[in-house]
């Protein structure tokens, strides 16, 4: 995830959502490499997709509260959004 976030803030967009979608390919139930990958596509302008990464979230109920409770607020938000 780190990594994946070091990639876009120096502009490598690319590159960044690769390692993104390459730990989530490795790992699918990482929900907060999910979310950051979620956060990436909200500031790409991409909601769409963004939602689809916080529902495969909430679709899972073995992540933490803290975690649950932040995708919820992100997707309210997405749907409250002109």
């Amino acid at each position: 995830r780190l990594f994946a976030e070091v990639l876009a803030e120096s502009g490598n967009r690319g590159a960044a959502e690769t390692e993104w979608r390459r730990g989530l390919a490795a790992s699918p139930q990482a929900g907060w490499l999910r979310l950051s990958l979620a956060r990436y596509l909200i500031a790409e302008r991409r909601p769409r997709e963004a939602e689809g990464e916080l529902d495969r979230i909430l679709a899972d109920e073995g992540h933490p509260e803290d975690l649950i409770a932040t995708a919820q607020a992100m997707r309210e938000a997405l749907r409250s959004a002109p």
